[in-house]
C-alpha cells in the first residue's frame, strides 16, 4: 500500500470515528444505553480478564480492601460488641461488690440480673428482667438500681420476672420522710409518684430524701428510694403535706438491677 493510500485510510477513519461520535452524541439516551449494554455484552471476557488480571497483580493493602464494607464494618461492630461485654462483665462484678458493701446485712444475697425491657405505658410500669424462680427470686422481693429501691417483683417465672416500679399506679410502698423518719406510704402516679396524709408537722421540703422502710425480711434496713419534689399543704387538709417525688434515679436508662434476696 502507498503513502497516499495509507494517508487516505487515516482520513476516512478519523472521518468515519468523527461521525459516529456525532450520531452517538445526538442520539436519543434509549439507543445510547442499548449500545452500551450490547457494548458490555460483545466485550465481557477482555474486559472481565484484563480486570482480574489488575486485581492479581495489586498487593493486599488491607483488610477493608480484601472485603466488602459491609463485612468490614460488620467485624469491626463484633470486636467493639466483644470489648464491651468485657467492660460491662467488669463492671458488673464491681457494681456487685461495691452493693455487697454498701449492704451490711447477713443473710441477705442480691440476685444481680438484666433488664429486658420496659413494659406499660401511661399509668402502668413495668420492668421485665431476666432473673426468676430458678435464680431465688419470689413475688414481695425488693429491686434495687443505681443503689436506690426502684420497686418489687410482682411476677415470677422460672426465667425472668416483672418488677412493679415505685412509679406504678398500683404501686404501695412504705416509706420513711424527713429528720423524724415519719412514716407513709408512697403513691405511684405513672410519671412519678406521690406521699398523701404526712401531718404538716413534719418538716419536708424539695431535695429531701425518702427512704423504702424497713419491711420484715425483704428490706432489713430502710433504704433510699425517691427524692422529694415538691411540698405544699393538702388544699382540701392543710394540716397534712400534699408530696410529690420522683425515683433517686433514672429508671429507664437502667441496664441492670439486684433483687434482694433473704437466705434463709
Amino acid at each position: 500500500m502507498s503513502g497516499t493510500q495509507i494517508k487516505l485510510s487515516k482520513r476516512m477513519l478519523f472521518t468515519w470515528c468523527l461521525l459516529s461520535s456525532l450520531i452517538i452524541f445526538l442520539a436519543p439516551q434509549s439507543f445510547t444505553n442499548q449500545f452500551q449494554f450490547a457494548f458490555a455484552i460483545m466485550f465481557r471476557f477482555p474486559l472481565n480478564f484484563g480486570r482480574t488480571m489488575r486485581l492479581s497483580v495489586q498487593p493486599r493493602r488491607s483488610l477493608e480492601g480484601d472485603i466488602s464494607r459491609e463485612q468490614y464494618i460488620q467485624l469491626q461492630n463484633h470486636l467493639a460488641n466483644v470489648i464491651g461485654q468485657l467492660n460491662q462483665m467488669q463492671q458488673q462484678v464491681e457494681k456487685l461488690s461495691g452493693l455487697r458493701g454498701k449492704l451490711p446485712w447477713e443473710g441477705v444475697g442480691l440476685e444481680l440480673g438484666g433488664v429486658i425491657t420496659t413494659s406499660g405505658q401511661g399509668a402502668a410500669r413495668e420492668l421485665i428482667i431476666d432473673r426468676g424462680s430458678n435464680n431465688g427470686v419470689k413475688e414481695g422481693h425488693y429491686v434495687i438500681g443505681d443503689n436506690s429501691v426502684i420497686g418489687t417483683v410482682c411476677e415470677v417465672s422460672s426465667n425472668s420476672s416483672r418488677v412493679r416500679l415505685i412509679t406504678d399506679s398500683a404501686s404501695r410502698l412504705p416509706i420513711e420522710i424527713g429528720p423524724d423518719q415519719a412514716e407513709g406510704l408512697m403513691h405511684g402516679t405513672g410519671d412519678g409518684a406521690k406521699i398523701p396524709l404526712i401531718p404538716a408537722k413534719v418538716s419536708v421540703r424539695a431535695g429531701d430524701l425518702i427512704y423504702a422502710a424497713r419491711r420484715g425480711g425483704r428490706l432489713p434496713s430502710p433504704m433510699v428510694t425517691a427524692v422529694v419534689t415538691e411540698a405544699q399543704r393538702d388544699q382540701d387538709n392543710p394540716l397534712v403535706w400534699d408530696i410529690a417525688v420522683e425515683p433517686a434515679t433514672d429508671i429507664d436508662s437502667l441496664s441492670d438491677v439486684a433483687v434482694i434476696i433473704l437466705k434463709n
